[in-house]
């Protein structure tokens, strides 16, 4: 939280929503500080209901070509 910046690259996001080792609101208030201090452009935050920390799912082929895309 104390390293957003103005000039802070584009970051994606991806969280499991029933992760037990870091909350998935992490995620949230992080990308919520840095649209609000940035613009919506800056960052894109994608929850995952049902997937946990490190969950395989993220890798499947969908996800996959998300990442791509953004990147």
């Amino acid at each position: 939280m104390n390293m957003v910046h103005k000039d802070i690259p584009p970051i994606l996001f991806q969280h499991g929503e029933d992760d037990p080792v870091v909350p998935y609101q992490m995620s949230t208030r992080l990308y919520e500080k840095i649209v609000a201090l940035c613009g919506q452009e800056r960052a894109e935050l994608d929850l995952f209901p049902g997937y946990t920390h490190s969950d395989p799912r993220f890798l499947d082929e969908a996800n996959t070509e998300r990442r791509f895309v953004f990147f």
